[in-house]
């Protein structure tokens, strides 16, 4: 019987023109309060809070937590229109900057005009793998790591810090001057670099320190370097033993090729042989003197 009671209720209030549950909600101007009937909360027709105009976005805008002063708007758009300025800049930046390679091959140096003639074996130097794993470690972005590197190495040119790249005619030009025929000058300086390879091989024998024998081996690809040894033998003028029983003055230029050739005087050889590359040695001064 409620049932129909509550029926007729409605049905009057709605024949009263009043709407659902407007009779006391009107008569107060106070929302229903258990019905679940929408309550009124001062909004006006649009649902808007009161005092604010219909359209106009929230007074109280969001903040991020740790969003700082400086990003933060009076609004969420001006909150939006400044962490898009702020990030604009950093894309700037990054573009300015580069990017950081995913790995260390990602590093490809480009020297320019000044260093490349110095940079030629670096993509082969184990030292410069090393340079480009810390470049990595540290993030520093590839861009950034070839201006840094080419810099550098610019700066030790200018300041002759590091070795001029080999030339090998200049370098044979240095040693036979006097030569005009390029073939005749490249024997000619190999057979002055041999001697000395040689030369240095009896120095060791007789008490070089063996650290200071490997060094002048290593270059003796370089004028300088052979004009040095050549120098010091001059001055010690040293007697070369006779070898087997004949005297070393009557050695043939055949036969001294023929000694150089030999497996048993390659540096670093297998049957590399120090007593026979002292005897070749001897064969050399005999023959030059």
């Amino acid at each position: 019987m409620l049932k129909f009671r509550f029926s007729d209720l409605i049905l009057r209030e709605a024949e009263g023109g009043s709407g659902a549950g407007g009779g006391a909600a009107a008569a107060s101007g106070a929302a229903p309060g258990a019905d679940g009937a929408a309550q009124n909360t001062g909004a006006g027709g649009d649902g808007a809070p009161a005092g604010q105009a219909s359209g106009q976005g929230d007074l109280s805008a969001f903040r991020p937590e740790g969003l700082p002063d400086h990003l933060y708007g009076a609004s969420d758009r001006e909150t939006v229109e400044k962490l898009y300025g702020a990030y604009k800049g950093a894309r700037d930046a990054i573009a300015t900057f580069g990017e950081v390679p995913k790995d260390a091959a990602g590093y490809v140096f480009e020297p320019s005009e000044t260093v490349k003639p110095f940079a030629e074996s670096l993509s082969k130097d184990p030292f410069f793998e090393k340079v480009k794993g810390l470049a990595l470690q540290h993030k520093i972005p590839a861009k950034q790591f070839n201006g840094f590197i080419d810099g550098i190495m610019s700066e030790m040119i200018a300041g002759e810090l590091v070795t001029e790249p080999f030339n090998a005619e200049k370098e044979r030009l240095a040693l036979a001057p006097d030569i005009a025929d390029p073939k005749e000058r490249a024997a000619a300086a190999d057979k002055i670099a041999r001697e000395n390879i040689a030369l240095v091989d009896v120095w060791k024998s007789q008490g070089m320190p063996e650290n200071v024998a490997t060094w002048l081996h290593s270059q003796l690809d370089r004028a300088s370097a052979n004009q040095l040894v050549s120098f010091f033998a001059d001055r010690l003028g040293e007697e070369r033993p006779a070898l087997g029983g004949t005297p070393v003055g009557n050695v043939t230029e055949t036969q001294l090729d023929a000694r150089m050739a030999d497996p048993r005087n390659q540096v670093g050889g297998p049957q590399y042989d120090a007593e026979f590359a002292k005897q070749t040695a001897a064969m050399f001064k005999a023959f030059y003197v």
